[in-house]
């Protein structure tokens, strides 16, 4: 939180006790979404109120509010990550703090994403329960009645493409680091694993010698959460349809088919939109986050090369780009656009 109280003083930042917190169901999700998205009177203080609720259950939100604002940032973080691990985005605040900017921010916790989430937290997630967190948290910065940005890396930027293309009319920009718009080959090799009953002996195939335990934990959650990830990749992907076939590993045409729908998914996103990613990527197949980019209607490209060697994380966390330009000045002079 140091790294957003910060940006101003006069920010209002949600901050909770150390009592016991209980998660909101499916259910009570729903019921807030509806509210929110309904609003036709009083909707800041509707907002403040479902923030100081989700802060409660979920302490590594993030919620700032400046009466400063001219915008709302909406952040969605990454599979298996939370927003107060990646706060700073290796140096995006303080490229904001650095401007003229004052911003709103709402940062939710995706579900399974709780600080004690267990493994088999993971194995339970639904795309639909992903996609309801993303829309909430949508409809929770609209009622804050500014603009609003939707920033997202990885699962993250899958979820934040979904909520331009599909609520064009209540997103302004769109802000991508590697979404996820298709795994590479060797994340399908462990999609699912996790029905198999054996998925920490292949997991630790991933480990690197002499990993922490907190390591092993991490790979361990990663993999028995494959199923929703690759899930809610398809799910998305399907609400801007191109039928899909059945996967089969002989059928030479899944891949090609895969990627004219990652094309079809990004034609529907129509609003400006700035994307940063590497042609190095080792978890999003490069290939489609080429045609994803090259898709967009309004895109504004940052592309690690491969002799950079920049991977998946390091596309959205490295300084600079491959021009020897500032990413995260950037990315935020297109937000002050």
């Amino acid at each position: 939180m140091k790294i957003l109280v910060s940006l101003l003083t006069t920010l209002v930042v949600f901050s909770i006790s150390n009592n016991a917190h209980a998660l909101l169901t499916f259910e009570q999700k729903t019921e807030w979404n509806q509210k929110l998205a309904g609003c036709q009177k009083d909707c800041y203080v509707l907002a403040q109120q479902f923030m100081t609720v989700f802060k409660k259950n979920y302490p590594t939100a993030m919620f700032q509010l400046d009466p400063l604002a001219q915008t709302t940032l909406l952040y969605i973080h990454s599979y298996t990550l939370n927003p107060e691990v990646t706060t700073d985005h290796g140096g995006f605040w303080s490229a904001l703090a650095s401007s003229n900017m004052a911003v709103n921010l709402v940062a939710p916790v995706l579900t399974a994403h709780e600080e004690d989430a267990t493994k088999e937290d993971f194995a339970k997630v639904t795309p639909e329960q992903w996609i309801l967190d993303a829309e909430l948290a949508l409809n929770t910065a609209v009622a804050l009645g500014k603009p609003v940005i939707v920033k997202g890396f990885s699962l993250g930027g899958l979820l934040a493409s979904y909520l331009a293309a599909k609520y064009p009319n209540k997103v302004t920009k769109l802000i991508l680091g590697s979404p996820a718009v298709m795994i590479t080959q060797r994340a399908d090799n462990v999609t699912c694993l996790a029905k198999t009953k054996i998925v920490h002996g292949i997991a630790t195939l991933f480990y690197p010698a002499g990993s922490s335990q907190e390591n092993i934990d991490y790979y361990d959650r990663f993999l028995f959460g494959s199923c929703a990830l690759g899930d809610t990749i398809l799910k998305i992907r399907g609400e801007f349809p191109e039928p899909m076939t059945p996967y089969s590993e002989a059928n030479d045409a899944y891949h090609e088919q895969q990627m004219r729908q990652v094309a079809l998914f990004a034609r529907h996103i129509k609003v400006p939109t700035l994307m940063v990613y590497s042609e190095s990527d080792n978890a999003v197949d490069a290939s489609a986050l080429e045609t994803f980019a090259k898709n967009l209607p309004k895109a504004k490209l940052i592309v690690y090369t491969k002799d950079r060697e920049i991977d998946h994380v390091g596309a959205t966390y490295n300084h600079s780009n491959s021009n020897g330009g500032d990413t995260f000045g950037q990315i935020v002079k297109f937000m002050e656009e």
